[in-house]
């Protein structure tokens, strides 16, 4: 990584979901991003009651963050990592539903000396504008858009003014990362940053639905994943099948 990039600040990552369960495209894309942001921390941030999927049971948050520790503890074991990866358990300390701008709001008060930076996938970008104060969001964390399957950088374009049309391009640093596309400023100091990382047609519900017919979902999500979804199988199956 070129000096002038290292000495950026560098920022706290986040990365948010149900992680229902967590899969090998959560674990990718963070890593991916991780490696061209270069944050102090990355931190994982289950999501306690999602407002958009109140129609669906999800698993029992204590589950999906022991999954998520499973899974963090086997990208470890493959390599070293870009930076401490962890889970945060912030949204299951207080009841309701979940907003992201709120969690953002309680972290940014936590983490008072750091750059929050949310990474979000091009798919939600698109959509960050129907959020609850949506428009927010960027003021209260940096956001880090990475491409999902059918969702890239033509589709940021067009859905940045729409959120922000105050955001301004800032020139691209000729030792900067290569897979830092672009990046707008904003007014009040925030930044939206366009990273192209490799986009894998991966999901939950894809590993939900080979779960449910008894298919193998091995290579879908880690082995620490897989070992819990078998021990809890029963219990599993009841609570998606509902």
């Amino acid at each position: 990584m070129p000096d002038s990039f290292q000495r950026a600040q560098r920022p706290l990552l986040l990365l948010g979901g149900s992680f229902d369960p967590p899969h090998i495209g959560h674990l990718r894309a963070a890593l991916e991003c991780a490696e061209v942001l270069r944050p102090s921390s990355c931190l994982f941030i289950p999501c306690s009651s999602p407002p958009h999927k109140t129609a669906r049971r999800l698993l029992p948050f204590a589950l999906r963050a022991d999954m998520l520790r499973a899974a963090l503890a086997d990208l470890e074991a493959n390599g070293p990592l870009p930076c401490p990866f962890a889970v945060n358990e912030v949204e299951n300390e207080r009841p309701g539903l979940s907003y992201t701008i709120d969690t953002l709001k309680v972290l940014a008060g936590r983490f008072p000396e750091a750059r929050l930076t949310f990474a979000v996938g091009c798919d939600d970008f698109c959509q960050i504008i129907h959020w609850r104060r949506g428009r927010e969001i960027p003021d209260t964390a940096d956001l880090a858009v990475l491409p999902r399957a059918g969702c890239g950088l033509s589709a940021f374009l067009a859905a940045l003014p729409r959120l922000r049309p105050d955001a301004l391009p800032l020139e691209r640093e000729e030792d900067g990362p290569p897979e830092l596309e672009c990046s707008y400023a904003l007014p009040g100091g925030g930044k939206i940053m366009y990273i192209s990382i490799p986009a894998l047609d991966l999901s939950s519900s894809l590993t939900r639905r080979r779960f449910l017919t008894g298919r193998n979902a091995g290579l879908l999500v880690p082995p620490g994943v897989c070992s819990l979804l078998r021990k809890n199988e029963a219990y599993i199956k009841k609570i998606w099948e509902e």
